[in-house]
């Protein structure tokens, strides 16, 4: 059911949209993010096991995300989207270093299961917010 309050939270993220699209960095953010939604299409619902990390990005990554992740909550339950958006970003350096160091789709089956989860995690953080995918720079 629409409300009200719905309505003026859904105008406030396009207004963080529009903003954020204006950012210098909004291009080589959107692609770096719509690579990380292409892989996931479909989402992997297993937890991360940081055991199963074998490089170090994959663990950096993670770490930025549950960090990233409680901000990004914190920004969206304030209606701040800007903000949300802002902490997103700061994953890019992250997601570029994990596609440029691991092999998502590992031989093992557990490891690239759980590579997968971890991408999974940052999609869903991003459609907290827009769908990537469909957003072009």
């Amino acid at each position: 059911c629409l409300s009200f309050d719905n309505l003026v939270l859904a105008a406030a993220n396009i207004a963080a949209l529009a903003r954020f699209r204006e950012r210098d960095d909004f291009g080589p953010l959107a692609v770096a993010f719509k690579r990380v939604c292409n892989i996931v299409k479909d989402g992997v619902d297993t937890p991360v096991a940081a055991e199963l990390f074998e490089d170090p990005a994959e663990a950096a990554l993670y770490q930025a995300l549950r960090q990233v992740a409680g901000e990004v909550e914190r920004a969206v339950g304030n209606g701040n989207y800007l903000a949300a958006l802002t902490e997103i970003a700061t994953l890019k350096q992250g997601v570029d270093l994990f596609f440029e160091k691991v092999m998502v789709m590992a031989e093992d089956e557990r490891v690239r299961a759980n590579r997968l989860a971890l991408l999974t995690g940052i999609a869903r953080l991003f459609a907290r917010i827009a769908d990537f995918s469909r957003l072009s720079p």
